[in-house]
């Protein structure tokens, strides 16, 4: 039997963590993923310690505000998948506390052709939160991260995300739930197991933890300047500079012109001396 089984999901723990100690018997295991849905700790038993890692929308709804103050709208976009509706909803309760700042719209039921066509002619002082879609209304099978690439192309209003996976397509940003963080911490509570700590004794988790993160080149697509980001923010994808890019060839470059600039000086020091001697030994032939 393995000594650990370790299990990466996304949107539904609940089954697979109540089967897993039935295929594993007397084997920890740790699990660690995305999921929206209610959990209760103790519901899979001693033998399951890990994380379960939810989106702030929240939070960046805060950041859409801050980044954007002329908004008044936000369309929520979303799928029809189970999972799709699990963070669908947990926008929807954290969008309770902007109505009065707010105008937040829900197309959660729409097929991708419609929004293809939506998301290119909204009006203005209008942004984009993308939940999760991994299906539309028509029942068509969709991966996720591709659907916010596409539409942060397409659309005419800035697209902002909740976790790590769309950053890159083209998203602004937002406060991200971090895939790094929770696998290092996966990572951490597997070595504890491997050294001799008991399952039993790890406490299982169910972080909401996000930080502020962006795209640099979305930022400077939409005109939203570096001052308005909270001091703690990462900016990713921003240029490297001359130095950053070339240093160890600027390196090499300063080492040649001062190996060149000192055999230079070395030749005219010589030269000099050798004239130096003539002149000494022609007036030595004078005297003489």
């Amino acid at each position: 039997p393995p000594d650990l089984v370790i299990l990466v999901y996304i949107g539904n723990l609940g089954i697979t963590g109540t089967l897993l100690p039935q295929l594993f018997p007397n084997t920890p295991i740790i699990v660690a993923g995305f999921t929206e849905e209610e959990l209760r700790p103790e519901q899979f038993g001693t033998a399951v310690s890990g994380l379960a890692q939810r989106v702030n929308p929240e939070a960046t709804l805060e950041l859409i505000r801050r980044l954007q103050p002329g908004v008044n709208r936000v369309i929520v976009i979303g799928g029809t998948a189970g999972i799709d509706r699990q963070v669908t909803q947990r926008i929807k309760d954290a969008a309770q506390r902007f109505t009065n700042q707010l105008k937040i719209e829900f197309w959660d039921n729409l097929t991708m052709d419609k929004l293809h066509e939506a998301v290119k002619a909204l009006p203005p002082k209008t942004a984009i939160l993308f939940g999760r879609m991994f299906r539309d209304a028509a029942g068509q099978a969709l991966i996720s991260s591709e659907v916010a690439r596409t539409l942060s192309q397409e659309a005419n209003a800035p697209v902002y995300v909740m976790t790590e996976t769309p950053l890159g397509t083209g998203a602004v940003g937002g406060s991200l739930a971090s895939v790094e963080a929770f696998g290092k911490r996966a990572g951490e509570l597997a070595r504890l197991v491997l050294t001799g700590t008991d399952v039993n004794s790890l406490r299982f988790e169910i972080r909401a933890d996000s930080t502020p993160t962006f795209d640099w080149r979305a930022l400077k697509r939409w005109d939203i300047p570096e001052s308005r980001l909270p001091s703690n923010s990462i900016i990713r994808f921003r240029p490297r500079s001359l130095w950053q890019e070339y240093r160890w060839y600027i390196f090499g470059a300063l080492i040649v012109i001062g190996l060149q600039a000192a055999m230079i000086a070395d030749l005219l020091l010589q030269r000099r001396r050798r004239w130096r001697s003539e002149a000494e030994l022609h007036e030595n032939r004078e005297i003489i």
